[in-house]
């Protein structure tokens, strides 16, 4: 358990976690002020809204698959996992999935004390099938961030610096796009028309348009369906990617 080797690292990244949530928090609650709706969404809709960003954020947008850069890099490390007898694109998943599901664990524990200290109004949804569609789409959004990290990880086999990269495609697709700091309809409509035509809108915003109930049930099944077209599609690129790198790979360092 690394997180717990390096314990400063630790309460900082959820000391980071906590200020991001309580900074949108207060942000909103200025907002809304006296007013009881603001862009059409009730203040406990948006308030709802902050506290699913910090579950989806720590789950969809979350993951150890940016390590895979650095191991590319280095040559010892993956050469380790090549060598083993196993899919690596599949072990890396399941890696993955252990991380977001102990940021899931952290991230409930904190929302649940936060939101008892500050009273926060917390909506509930009425039907029981938007739950269901809810964690379907929750668990696809997982896979397609996945993919997408994995593909940008892939860079590193042929460029020396993949951060840069990687953080600002991180801030402008999978942190802006995805709905992580506002509900996306409340862009222009023809702004936000674009912004839908891209897989990122499915990572945050459609699952919480889900859970708020601010979609029918058919649309919520159609979003389900495109998230699985764009999890395929991204699915099959990033394998794509991974063994023409494979293909080129030098190991440099190992």
């Amino acid at each position: 358990m690394e997180y717990f080797i390096y314990r400063v690292n630790f309460f900082l990244w959820r000391f980071r976690s906590i200020i991001s949530f309580l900074s949108l928090i207060f942000f909103w609650q200025a907002v809304y002020g006296a007013r009881s709706e603001v862009f059409g969404y009730q203040k406990n809709q948006m308030l709802t809204y902050v506290v699913g960003i910090s579950i989806l954020q720590g789950i969809t947008l979350g993951g150890r698959t940016a390590d895979l850069a650095g191991m590319i890099k280095s040559g010892d490390v993956i050469n380790k996992f090549l060598l083993k007898p196993w899919n690596v694109i599949t072990t890396w998943f399941f890696r993955d999935l252990a991380d977001r599901f102990l940021n899931l664990v952290f991230v409930i524990v904190e929302l649940i004390v936060l939101v008892r200290v500050l009273n926060l109004p917390v909506y509930i949804p009425s039907r029981a099938n938007t739950i269901i569609i809810f964690v379907f789409l929750t668990f696809l959004a997982i896979c397609l961030n996945f993919f997408i990290s994995y593909l940008l990880s892939c860079v590193g086999f042929w460029v020396d610096n993949v951060w840069a990269p990687r953080w600002l495609f991180g801030v402008i697709f999978l942190e802006f796009m995805s709905g992580k700091y506002f509900p996306l309809d409340v862009l222009p409509q023809p702004l936000y028309k674009l912004v839908n035509f891209t897989p990122f809108p499915y990572l945050v915003y459609f699952p919480l348009q889900v859970y708020l109930e601010k979609v029918t049930t058919f649309q919520g099944i159609k979003a389900l369906l495109i998230l699985v077209f764009w999890t395929m599609v991204i699915y099959k690129f990033t394998r794509y990617v991974w063994k023409k790198g494979l293909a080129d790979y030098t190991a440099y360092g190992g």
